[in-house]
Protein backbone atom coordinates (compact mmCIF):
# COMPACT_ATOMS: atom_id res chain seq x y z
CA UNK A 1 0.00 0.00 0.00
CA UNK A 2 2.71 2.49 1.00
CA UNK A 3 4.72 1.85 -2.16
CA UNK A 4 1.74 1.99 -4.51
CA UNK A 5 0.25 5.11 -2.96
CA UNK A 6 3.61 6.87 -3.02
CA UNK A 7 4.41 5.85 -6.57
CA UNK A 8 1.05 6.74 -8.11
CA UNK A 9 -0.03 9.60 -5.87
CA UNK A 10 -3.01 7.74 -4.42
CA UNK A 11 -4.68 9.00 -1.26
CA UNK A 12 -3.91 6.25 1.34
CA UNK A 13 -7.35 6.80 2.85
CA UNK A 14 -8.89 5.39 -0.32
CA UNK A 15 -7.06 2.08 0.02
CA UNK A 16 -8.20 -0.71 2.33
CA UNK A 17 -6.00 -3.68 3.16
CA UNK A 18 -7.78 -7.02 3.32
CA UNK A 19 -5.27 -9.61 4.56
CA UNK A 20 -5.09 -13.27 3.67
CA UNK A 21 -4.77 -16.27 5.98
CA UNK A 22 -4.72 -20.05 5.73
CA UNK A 23 -6.85 -22.89 6.97
CA UNK A 24 -5.84 -24.53 10.24
CA UNK A 25 -7.81 -27.63 9.25
CA UNK A 26 -4.78 -29.43 7.90
CA UNK A 27 -4.41 -33.15 8.55
CA UNK A 28 -1.50 -33.89 10.81
CA UNK A 29 -1.06 -30.26 11.81
CA UNK A 30 0.80 -29.71 15.03
CA UNK A 31 0.88 -26.22 16.46
CA UNK A 32 2.59 -27.53 19.61
CA UNK A 33 5.58 -29.08 17.89
CA UNK A 34 8.85 -28.41 19.70
CA UNK A 35 11.65 -26.81 17.67
CA UNK A 36 14.46 -29.06 16.49
CA UNK A 37 17.41 -29.22 18.85
CA UNK A 38 19.68 -29.30 15.81
CA UNK A 39 21.40 -32.48 17.01
CA UNK A 40 19.38 -35.49 15.88
CA UNK A 41 22.07 -38.05 15.24
CA UNK A 42 23.63 -38.00 11.81
CA UNK A 43 20.62 -36.37 10.18
CA UNK A 44 21.55 -33.01 8.63
CA UNK A 45 19.73 -29.87 9.69
CA UNK A 46 16.98 -29.51 7.09
CA UNK A 47 15.79 -26.23 5.60
CA UNK A 48 12.58 -26.11 3.58
CA UNK A 49 11.99 -23.69 0.70
CA UNK A 50 8.37 -24.25 -0.27
CA UNK A 51 7.79 -22.46 -3.57
CA UNK A 52 7.24 -22.94 -7.29
CA UNK A 53 9.97 -21.66 -9.55
CA UNK A 54 9.41 -18.03 -10.49
CA UNK A 55 12.20 -15.50 -10.97
CA UNK A 56 11.04 -13.42 -8.01
CA UNK A 57 11.17 -16.44 -5.68
CA UNK A 58 14.96 -16.23 -5.98
CA UNK A 59 15.50 -19.93 -5.25
CA UNK A 60 18.84 -20.00 -7.10
CA UNK A 61 20.51 -18.06 -4.28
CA UNK A 62 20.17 -21.17 -2.10
CA UNK A 63 22.68 -23.07 -4.25
CA UNK A 64 25.27 -20.35 -3.72
CA UNK A 65 24.43 -20.10 -0.01
CA UNK A 66 24.72 -23.86 0.46
CA UNK A 67 28.18 -23.77 -1.06
CA UNK A 68 29.26 -21.03 1.33
CA UNK A 69 27.68 -22.55 4.45
CA UNK A 70 30.82 -24.50 5.57
CA UNK A 71 32.56 -21.12 6.06
CA UNK A 72 30.18 -20.41 8.96
CA UNK A 73 29.35 -23.79 10.57
CA UNK A 74 30.77 -27.29 10.85
CA UNK A 75 27.30 -28.83 11.07
CA UNK A 76 25.81 -30.57 8.06
CA UNK A 77 22.70 -29.22 6.38
CA UNK A 78 20.50 -29.74 3.38
CA UNK A 79 17.76 -27.69 1.78
CA UNK A 80 14.55 -29.14 0.37
CA UNK A 81 13.12 -27.34 -2.66
CA UNK A 82 9.78 -28.05 -4.34
CA UNK A 83 10.09 -27.23 -8.04
CA UNK A 84 9.46 -28.98 -11.35
CA UNK A 85 11.59 -28.57 -14.46
CA UNK A 86 8.61 -27.54 -16.60
CA UNK A 87 7.75 -24.56 -14.40
CA UNK A 88 10.34 -22.28 -15.98
CA UNK A 89 13.51 -22.51 -18.10
CA UNK A 90 15.40 -21.36 -15.01
CA UNK A 91 14.06 -24.36 -13.09
CA UNK A 92 15.79 -26.75 -15.48
CA UNK A 93 19.04 -24.87 -15.13
CA UNK A 94 18.78 -24.89 -11.35
CA UNK A 95 18.15 -28.65 -11.24
CA UNK A 96 21.21 -29.20 -13.42
CA UNK A 97 23.33 -26.87 -11.33
CA UNK A 98 22.44 -27.94 -7.80
CA UNK A 99 24.43 -31.18 -7.90
CA UNK A 100 27.66 -29.53 -9.01
CA UNK A 101 30.41 -27.74 -7.10
CA UNK A 102 30.37 -26.97 -3.39
CA UNK A 103 26.58 -27.27 -3.16
CA UNK A 104 26.55 -30.89 -4.40
CA UNK A 105 24.35 -33.05 -2.17
CA UNK A 106 23.12 -30.10 -0.12
CA UNK A 107 20.03 -29.27 -2.19
CA UNK A 108 17.28 -31.89 -2.59
CA UNK A 109 14.34 -31.36 -4.91
CA UNK A 110 11.22 -33.19 -3.72
CA UNK A 111 9.02 -31.71 -6.46
CA UNK A 112 5.71 -29.86 -6.15
CA UNK A 113 3.83 -30.71 -2.96
CA UNK A 114 0.05 -31.36 -3.06
CA UNK A 115 -1.84 -29.67 -0.24
CA UNK A 116 -2.63 -32.93 1.55
CA UNK A 117 1.11 -33.64 1.83
CA UNK A 118 2.05 -30.26 3.31
CA UNK A 119 2.01 -31.42 6.95
CA UNK A 120 4.39 -34.28 6.17
CA UNK A 121 6.79 -31.96 4.34
CA UNK A 122 6.76 -29.36 7.11
CA UNK A 123 7.49 -32.11 9.65
CA UNK A 124 10.56 -33.19 7.68
CA UNK A 125 12.07 -29.72 8.07
CA UNK A 126 13.84 -27.96 10.92
CA UNK A 127 13.38 -24.44 9.55
CA UNK A 128 11.71 -22.56 6.69
CA UNK A 129 13.95 -20.54 4.38
CA UNK A 130 12.26 -18.15 1.96
CA UNK A 131 14.59 -15.92 -0.12
CA UNK A 132 11.77 -14.35 -2.14
CA UNK A 133 12.15 -10.85 -3.57
CA UNK A 134 8.48 -9.92 -3.68
CA UNK A 135 5.21 -11.16 -2.17
CA UNK A 136 1.76 -9.69 -1.84
CA UNK A 137 0.85 -12.05 0.99
CA UNK A 138 2.44 -15.45 1.50
CA UNK A 139 0.57 -18.07 3.49
CA UNK A 140 3.85 -19.97 3.72
CA UNK A 141 4.99 -17.79 6.61
CA UNK A 142 1.85 -18.50 8.65
CA UNK A 143 1.96 -22.19 7.81
CA UNK A 144 5.55 -22.42 9.04
CA UNK A 145 4.54 -20.72 12.28
CA UNK A 146 1.67 -23.17 12.69
CA UNK A 147 3.92 -26.17 12.15
CA UNK A 148 6.48 -24.87 14.63
CA UNK A 149 9.34 -23.93 12.29
CA UNK A 150 11.74 -21.03 12.78
CA UNK A 151 11.76 -18.74 9.75
CA UNK A 152 14.64 -17.27 7.76
CA UNK A 153 13.60 -14.85 5.05
CA UNK A 154 14.38 -11.78 2.99
CA UNK A 155 15.00 -8.43 4.67
CA UNK A 156 12.09 -6.84 2.82
CA UNK A 157 9.06 -4.93 4.04
CA UNK A 158 6.50 -7.58 3.07
CA UNK A 159 8.35 -10.14 5.21
CA UNK A 160 8.63 -7.82 8.22
CA UNK A 161 4.95 -6.96 7.76
CA UNK A 162 3.88 -10.56 8.35
CA UNK A 163 6.65 -12.08 10.46
CA UNK A 164 7.78 -9.28 12.75
CA UNK A 165 10.10 -10.81 15.36
CA UNK A 166 9.20 -14.36 14.32
CA UNK A 167 11.96 -14.50 11.69
CA UNK A 168 15.58 -13.63 11.14
CA UNK A 169 16.32 -11.67 8.00
CA UNK A 170 19.03 -11.76 5.36
CA UNK A 171 19.92 -9.90 2.18
CA UNK A 172 18.35 -12.14 -0.47
CA UNK A 173 20.81 -10.96 -3.13
CA UNK A 174 23.89 -11.82 -1.03
CA UNK A 175 24.69 -15.55 -0.71
CA UNK A 176 27.03 -14.90 2.23
CA UNK A 177 24.24 -13.12 4.09
CA UNK A 178 21.93 -16.09 3.48
CA UNK A 179 24.60 -18.59 4.58
CA UNK A 180 25.33 -16.63 7.77
CA UNK A 181 21.63 -16.62 8.66
CA UNK A 182 21.42 -20.37 8.04
CA UNK A 183 24.44 -21.03 10.25
CA UNK A 184 23.07 -18.79 12.98
CA UNK A 185 19.81 -20.75 13.15
CA UNK A 186 21.64 -24.07 13.05
CA UNK A 187 24.00 -23.15 15.86
CA UNK A 188 21.64 -21.36 18.25
CA UNK A 189 18.96 -23.51 19.85
CA UNK A 190 17.67 -20.67 22.01
CA UNK A 191 17.18 -18.56 18.89
CA UNK A 192 15.17 -21.33 17.24
CA UNK A 193 12.98 -21.65 20.34
CA UNK A 194 12.42 -17.89 20.49
CA UNK A 195 11.48 -17.67 16.81
CA UNK A 196 8.97 -20.49 17.17
CA UNK A 197 7.39 -18.93 20.25
CA UNK A 198 7.20 -15.54 18.54
CA UNK A 199 5.63 -17.22 15.53
CA UNK A 200 2.90 -18.73 17.66
CA UNK A 201 2.15 -15.30 19.08
CA UNK A 202 2.05 -13.68 15.62
CA UNK A 203 -0.23 -16.46 14.37
CA UNK A 204 -2.59 -15.99 17.32
CA UNK A 205 -2.79 -12.25 16.53
CA UNK A 206 -3.49 -12.80 12.83
CA UNK A 207 -7.11 -12.47 11.64
CA UNK A 208 -9.12 -15.56 10.80
CA UNK A 209 -11.43 -16.08 7.83
CA UNK A 210 -14.49 -14.73 9.67
CA UNK A 211 -12.72 -11.47 10.53
CA UNK A 212 -11.35 -11.15 7.00
CA UNK A 213 -14.80 -11.66 5.50
CA UNK A 214 -16.31 -9.14 7.91
CA UNK A 215 -13.65 -6.59 6.93
CA UNK A 216 -14.35 -7.14 3.27
CA UNK A 217 -18.08 -6.59 3.79
CA UNK A 218 -17.38 -3.49 5.86
CA UNK A 219 -15.23 -1.98 3.10
CA UNK A 220 -17.92 -2.66 0.49
CA UNK A 221 -20.65 -1.17 2.66
CA UNK A 222 -18.62 1.95 3.48
CA UNK A 223 -17.79 2.43 -0.19
CA UNK A 224 -21.45 2.02 -1.16
CA UNK A 225 -22.32 4.76 1.35
CA UNK A 226 -19.72 7.03 -0.24
CA UNK A 227 -17.39 6.84 2.79
CA UNK A 228 -13.65 6.24 2.82
CA UNK A 229 -12.87 2.55 3.20
CA UNK A 230 -11.46 1.46 6.52
CA UNK A 231 -7.88 0.24 6.51
CA UNK A 232 -5.97 -2.25 8.62
CA UNK A 233 -7.47 -2.87 12.03
CA UNK A 234 -5.88 -0.60 14.70
CA UNK A 235 -4.43 -3.50 16.65
CA UNK A 236 -2.41 -4.59 13.59
CA UNK A 237 -1.15 -1.19 12.45
CA UNK A 238 1.96 -1.27 14.62
CA UNK A 239 3.06 -4.73 13.59
CA UNK A 240 2.03 -4.37 9.97
CA UNK A 241 2.92 -0.72 9.45
CA UNK A 242 6.72 -0.94 9.49
CA UNK A 243 7.68 -0.45 5.85
CA UNK A 244 11.26 -0.71 4.64
CA UNK A 245 12.64 0.27 1.28
CA UNK A 246 13.35 -2.60 -1.05
CA UNK A 247 14.33 -3.16 -4.67
CA UNK A 248 12.92 -5.78 -7.00
CA UNK A 249 14.61 -6.92 -10.14
CA UNK A 250 12.65 -5.98 -13.28
CA UNK A 251 13.05 -9.56 -14.45
CA UNK A 252 10.58 -10.71 -11.81
CA UNK A 253 7.78 -8.49 -13.14
CA UNK A 254 8.57 -9.43 -16.74
CA UNK A 255 8.49 -13.09 -15.78
CA UNK A 256 4.98 -12.84 -14.30
CA UNK A 257 3.69 -11.03 -17.42
CA UNK A 258 5.21 -13.72 -19.65
CA UNK A 259 3.70 -16.51 -17.56
CA UNK A 260 0.17 -15.12 -17.67
CA UNK A 261 0.38 -14.28 -21.37
CA UNK A 262 1.38 -17.88 -22.09
CA UNK A 263 -1.45 -19.32 -20.02
CA UNK A 264 -4.03 -16.99 -21.57
CA UNK A 265 -3.49 -18.60 -24.98
CA UNK A 266 -4.78 -21.99 -23.79
CA UNK A 267 -7.11 -20.91 -21.02
CA UNK A 268 -10.27 -21.15 -23.15
CA UNK A 269 -9.79 -24.89 -23.66
CA UNK A 270 -9.89 -25.47 -19.90
CA UNK A 271 -13.59 -24.54 -19.83
CA UNK A 272 -14.64 -26.88 -22.63
CA UNK A 273 -16.72 -30.00 -22.02
CA UNK A 274 -13.57 -32.03 -21.26
CA UNK A 275 -11.57 -29.20 -19.67
CA UNK A 276 -10.42 -29.55 -16.08
CA UNK A 277 -12.14 -26.26 -15.12
CA UNK A 278 -15.48 -27.11 -16.70
CA UNK A 279 -17.13 -27.66 -13.30
CA UNK A 280 -16.50 -24.01 -12.43
CA UNK A 281 -18.97 -22.89 -15.10
CA UNK A 282 -21.73 -24.96 -13.53
CA UNK A 283 -20.89 -23.75 -10.03
CA UNK A 284 -20.89 -20.10 -11.09
CA UNK A 285 -24.07 -20.48 -13.12
CA UNK A 286 -25.87 -22.13 -10.19
CA UNK A 287 -24.73 -19.48 -7.74
CA UNK A 288 -25.52 -16.56 -10.03
CA UNK A 289 -28.92 -18.04 -10.82
CA UNK A 290 -29.80 -17.85 -7.14
CA UNK A 291 -28.50 -14.32 -6.68
CA UNK A 292 -29.41 -12.53 -9.91
CA UNK A 293 -32.69 -13.33 -11.59
CA UNK A 294 -33.09 -12.44 -15.29
CA UNK A 295 -32.89 -9.89 -16.77
CA UNK A 296 -30.26 -8.79 -14.24
CA UNK A 297 -26.94 -7.53 -15.60
CA UNK A 298 -23.66 -8.94 -14.27
CA UNK A 299 -20.27 -7.24 -14.50
CA UNK A 300 -17.27 -9.55 -14.92
CA UNK A 301 -14.50 -7.31 -13.64
CA UNK A 302 -10.89 -8.36 -13.16
CA UNK A 303 -11.71 -12.07 -13.48
CA UNK A 304 -8.93 -13.21 -15.76
CA UNK A 305 -9.72 -14.07 -19.36
CA UNK A 306 -13.53 -13.84 -18.95
CA UNK A 307 -14.12 -17.44 -20.06
CA UNK A 308 -16.62 -18.14 -17.26
CA UNK A 309 -18.69 -15.07 -18.17
CA UNK A 310 -18.65 -16.06 -21.86
CA UNK A 311 -19.66 -19.64 -21.07
CA UNK A 312 -22.52 -18.60 -18.77
CA UNK A 313 -23.76 -16.06 -21.34
CA UNK A 314 -24.07 -18.85 -23.87
CA UNK A 315 -25.98 -21.22 -21.59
Amino acid sequence: KDHLCGRYGIDPGRVAIIPNTFSLAKPGGNGDRAPSDGDEGARPFTFLCLAHYYAHKNIDILVDAAGKLPKYTDKSAKCLITIASEQHPGARLLLERMDRGEAAGKIENIGPVPSEMLPEVYHRADALIFPTLLESFSRTYLEAMYFGLPILTSDRDFAHHLCGDAAIYFDPLDADSVARAMARVMEDGELRQRLVENGRRVLAESPGWDEIAARFVEVLERTARGERPSSVAPENRTRWGQAQRYETRAAAADDVVTLFNQKARSWQSKYGSTGKLNSRVEHFAERLGGLCLPPAGILDFGCGTGEIAAAIDGM
